[in-house]
């Protein structure tokens, strides 16, 4: 996919969701130049009106290093960094506020999947709500961060401005993981999201959550490998935001996927596999023949 298509594809689903977004959370890592900034590390969210996220003001300046949140209307960001991605070999100004003009060089890609499942870490962040991940990259156009301890009165003291950037933009970083300098556009889906799938002695069960449609018009599919043998369900309908299915054998793997009733649309999963475990949240165990810690052992 080129940049091009990147791009249409942002404004494609950007316009798709646009009436579920009341604004978008802005958090960046600058790094200082003479006369304005350059971009360490960018993380856009865009949240729902009912959104509990911290969205308060911030801003951190370490004298060589700024780490800023900021709160954004949708058509804002559109303004802003559009413009550059559509013409990736251009240098220019991003100016977020009067003293905070940022000189970047922005290439669009979008992610690996359709959609980043709730509770999946992929990429660095682990979303609440599935998610469509974008990315912009700048070539050399990019800040410095620095790997000195940064310290000053009054403000949060960090390792280095990696530690800064993981903790101030919640990133879901591997051991040995540092952040990979780019800009991140999250989309969620409101539509939908699989709290938890429980699983107990012969049954799968999942609890499911959402802000756009009401439950009465998702679905749930289910999906097992077990020592029984390999068996799906077919569309079966949430009571009280809640569906089950039932299993036999010795369970090794499991999923469901929640589905809208109204486009057909695959919104969310939910992922078991028993050599796997640690690798996905949002499942639990109850009366479980196979405890989760036998099997990290």
């Amino acid at each position: 996919m080129s940049n091009q298509d990147a791009v249409n594809s942002f404004v494609t689903t950007l316009d798709s969701r646009r009436k579920t977004y009341a604004h978008a959370l802005v958090r960046l890592a600058l790094s200082p130049l003479s006369l304005f900034y350059r971009m360490c590390f960018g993380r856009i969210d865009f949240l729902h009106v009912g959104n509990d996220e911290d969205t308060s003001e911030k801003d951190l300046d370490y004298g060589n290093f700024r780490p800023i949140r900021t709160v954004m209307p949708v058509d804002k960001i559109s303004e802003l960094f559009l413009p550059l991605a559509k013409q990736p070999t251009n240098p220019d100004f991003i100016k977020i506020r009067d003293d905070i003009n940022i000189q970047s060089q922005l290439s669009m890609i979008p992610g690996s999947f359709p959609y980043i499942a709730s509770s999946q870490r992929f990429s660095q962040i682990e979303p609440n709500w599935p998610s469509v991940l974008y990315m912009c990259y700048a070539g050399d156009v990019w800040g410095r961060t620095p790997q000195s301890p940064l310290v000053k009165r009054d403000l949060p003291m960090y390792p280095d401005g990696n530690e800064a950037i993981t903790q101030f933009c919640s990133l879901s970083l591997g051991f040995g993981e540092v952040p990979t300098s780019r800009l991140m556009f999250i989309m969620p889906d409101y539509r939908g999201r699989v709290k938890t799938l429980r699983i107990a002695d012969g049954k799968l069960s999942v609890d499911v959550e959402s802000l756009e449609e009401g439950v009465e018009d998702l679905r749930t599919k289910f999906y097992y490998e077990s020592s029984a043998g390999r068996r799906s369900s077919g569309d079966l309908p949430l009571v009280n935001g809640k569906a089950e299915f039932e299993y036999e054998g010795d369970l090794e793997v499991a999923m469901v996927y929640l589905l809208s009733s109204k486009t057909g649309d695959h919104i969310d999963n939910r992922l078991f596999n028993r050599l796997g475990i640690e690798r996905r949240g949002g499942v639990s165990f109850a009366h479980f023949a196979i405890s989760p810690e036998s099997l990290r052992s």
